[in-house]
């Protein structure tokens, strides 16, 4: 059976047709639309990286003559990886604290890793990180230190090997399981052994970007910042008149840490500005004789041993890139007063001309470090301590102290002077390192300048001049370089 249809119905159905299939594709690209926004808008968030965080809560309280301990607790956050983040670390105060932090801060554009590890060749110890992150200008004081191919190449002309390599990674491996919960080492002293622990991890080139050190790093420069600041840049552990030392060996850690972090991609808060702080006190506390004293306080005369770590810390400020004012005038008048101490056989005394072994090296380093180290002082200060005693840590002569500025006095001079110097200290210090990887009590019997100075801090105090000793290698360029 046949339908017939008017050209009047046909019409009608042909134009509903398409009004159907317009409809349709309308709705269609509206809902594409909808879900490649909803997509973009996703991915955008997806790829945003995030900062890392620095909380400290509690209100900045007012300068105090006594500083107060703080407890800090240290935890690391895994956070989503990109091409443009790494994993930050996060540090929460768990006590009152006077400071107020911002959040650590993360650069991430045109850096390069400085290196980790020393490479293949060495054995599965002679590792550690040593990643100074950032772009450090090549042939500055401390580039060559974060360099795997530089460290490696001026550990083995400086005489150094894998065995004081290995032993400085064990030793920082013990301070890392003995620092404090507030990020310091130590109990009596705990500034001192913080500015000593920092020293010696900085010395292998271990910031906040380390990947094995870098919590303990940032929590022990977060400790001393936190001092400097809350007392207008003085660090000490408690007011008495020994806190020059404590505040010397602090700044240099500080100044030293600022040198190399500017480089790196994890930023301290204030850490500049508790550099700022903390060296015009040295520089204000020099007496007339330009010498430094306790408590930075009295004229005359100097005090030899406390003038030692304010010339290092001074050293350490003249790296940073700040400016101090009157700093290079302290330095040169601290050179005058380390010369008019020196004995009649070169040695250099305590607060008159002497030859005091222990302090031969004071004598000596602080005027290289000025940039006087071909002077004949320097010359005759070396001579006594080459002939004056051998290194035997187990002697009755041990003497810490006296090895710790003399093996940096040698090696500054190098030549023959440290080849000689080497070869009675390196094997005899790798040898005598506990398994744990600290430094027992040295020599058979105390004398005035051994580890019992540091009381029951001793350990640390011993372990931190160890490796300090045995990084010699390339903490420093000689000065004949």
């Amino acid at each position: 059976m046949l339908t017939y249809t008017t050209p009047e119905a046909e019409m009608r159905q042909q134009a509903q047709k398409k009004t159907s299939s317009v409809t349709a594709l309308v709705i269609a690209l509206v809902v594409y639309g909808i879900l490649g926004i909803l997509f973009a808008v996703i991915g955008w968030h997806v790829r945003l990286p995030r900062k890392a965080d620095l909380i400290v809560q509690a209100p900045l309280g007012e300068p105090v003559d006594e500083v107060e301990m703080k407890d800090f607790a240290s935890t690391a956050q895994d956070r989503p990886s990109s091409s443009a983040a790494q994993m930050a670390k996060v540090v929460t105060a768990t006590a009152s604290s006077p400071l107020v932090l911002p959040e650590i801060t993360q650069d991430f554009d045109e850096t390069i890793d400085l290196g980790t590890s020393f490479g293949d060749g060495f054995g599965s110890g002679f590792g550690g990180s040593g990643t100074g992150g950032g772009s450090m200008p090549a042939g500055s004081p401390i580039s060559e230190r974060c360099s795997q191919k530089d460290r490696k190449k001026r550990l083995l002309e400086g005489g150094g090997d894998e065995s004081t390599e290995n032993a400085v990674v064990k030793g920082l491996d013990w301070l890392q399981g003995n620092q404090n919960e507030d990020g310091s080492w130590g109990s009596q002293y705990p500034v001192a052994m913080t500015g000593f622990a920092l020293l010696a991890f900085l010395g292998h080139c271990e910031t906040p970007d380390s990947p094995k050190y870098g919590t303990t790093v940032t929590r022990g420069i977060v400790y001393l910042v936190d001092k400097a600041i809350a007392a207008d840049g003085r660090m000490a552990t408690s007011a008495d008149r020994h806190w020059s030392y404590e505040h010397g060996i602090a700044a240099y850690a500080l100044a030293e840490a600022h040198s190399i972090i500017k480089y790196g991609q994890k930023k301290i808060p204030r850490l500049k500005e508790a550099v700022t702080l903390a060296i015009p006190i040295i520089i204000n506390g020099q007496i007339d004789d330009g010498g430094w004293v306790y408590a930075y306080e009295g004229q005359g005369p100097g005090d030899t041993s406390v003038t030692g770590w304010q010339m290092q810390a001074l050293k350490a400020a003249s790296l940073t890139g700040i400016e101090f004012e009157g700093l290079q005038k302290a330095t040169r008048r601290g050179v005058d007063f380390l010369r008019s101490v020196q004995g009649p056989e070169g040695g250099f005394g305590y607060r008159s001309p002497e030859d005091r072994y222990s302090l031969t090296g004071v004598g000596v380093l602080g005027q290289q470090m000025a940039g006087r180290g071909n002077r004949s002082s320097v010359r005759r200060g070396l001579q006594f301590l080459l002939k004056a005693q051998g290194v035997d840590y187990q002697g009755a002569d041990a003497n810490l102290y006296g090895w710790y500025y003399g093996t940096q006095a040698c090696f500054q001079e190098g030549g023959s002077t440290w080849e000689k110097w080497n070869t009675m200290f390196k094997d005899e210090f790798v040898g005598a390192q506990h398994a744990d990887g600290s430094w027992p009590q040295e020599g058979s019997q105390g004398n005035a300048w051994d580890s019992s100075a540091a009381a029951g801090d001793a350990q640390i105090y011993r372990t931190t001049l160890a490796i300090l000793m045995l990084e010699v290698y390339y903490r420093y360029l000689p000065a004949t370089k």
